[in-house]
């Protein structure tokens, strides 16, 4: 009977727990939301420290997006990429920081060739951000002046079903 008792009063503090998270989650958002950009960063980063492995990496992606919003992109960059080798995170979020680095690394002028190798592993047919990355090596290879590759790579996304529309677009 102490036991179960036990068990049900952790479970009560542990939702409580998690409900106080996401409602810190919610207003460091509103913060970014409106404009209040290093408020938002303060709230995200006590987020990060003092949560769960999932609150802690929501507002770690959080705060990389708003420092690149910011102007930050190489600060963002690399923030994104130490999500990315965080080998403490799931494959589909480690792929989606690389996704993000790869977006704002490309816009920020790095270097296309080292985007196209960082893109490459998540080319192959089961990856779900296949598109995004097939998209994003196209646009390096386009940086990179070399057109019949990049049309190749844009000619297979537009031709293939799976592709999502905007990505087709």
């Amino acid at each position: 009977m102490l036991g179960v008792a036990a068990f049900q009063g952790w479970r009560h503090w542990d939702l409580g727990q998690r409900q106080e998270t996401g409602d810190r989650f919610i207003a460091a958002q509103r913060l970014a939301d409106a404009d209040k950009t290093e408020e938002a960063l303060r709230a995200f980063t006590d987020i990060r420290q003092q949560s769960s492995a999932g609150y802690a990496l929501l507002a770690r992606l959080r705060e990389a997006a708003l420092k690149a919003e910011a102007g930050d992109r190489a600060t963002a960059v690399a923030e994104y990429r130490a999500i990315a080798a965080d080998s403490g995170i799931d494959a589909p979020y480690s792929d989606l920081a690389t996704v993000l680095a790869a977006n704002i690394g490309l816009d920020a002028g790095e270097d296309p060739n080292a985007i196209i190798t960082t893109l490459a592993p998540l080319l192959d047919g089961a990856n779900a951000f296949r598109y995004a990355a097939r998209e994003l090596t196209a646009a390096a290879y386009l940086k990179l002046g070399d057109k019949a590759k990049a049309r190749e790579l844009f000619d297979a996304l537009a031709v293939d079903a799976g592709t999502p529309r905007g990505v087709r677009t």
